[in-house]
């Protein structure tokens, strides 16, 4: 695609993208499978960020959006080990960032 195409599409993108949430399977204490989700619901300033090509600036404004309802895979996790539901070896191999998340751990 050439880039003015590439534009075209982010523009559509951020226009009509509401939520999207992500979701992974993992083990928990017990091994049962648990799952862990990333919510993102769009607003101005990641709409901002999609049209303007900064999608690696979603993950902070997703981790800033929680009185939205937004929620980063790697809080989630965190959220998911501090309860006791699963280990700090599974939080590690799960999460975005294992050396930021074991800092919190």
């Amino acid at each position: 695609f050439s880039s003015s195409h590439q534009e075209q599409i982010r523009v559509q993108l951020a226009t009509v993208l509401r939520t999207v949430v992500s979701q992974q399977m993992m083990p928990d204490v017990e091994g049962n499978m648990l799952p862990a989700f990333e919510i993102m619901h769009v607003n101005s300033a990641i709409r901002s960020m999609i049209r303007d090509n900064k999608s690696h600036q979603i993950g902070n404004a997703i981790s800033a959006g929680s009185r939205e309802g937004m929620i980063t895979m790697d809080q989630y996790i965190l959220n998911l080990y501090q309860s006791g539901s699963i280990d700090r070896t599974i939080a590690l191999n799960y999460c975005d960032n294992p050396e930021q998340l074991a800092k919190k751990i």
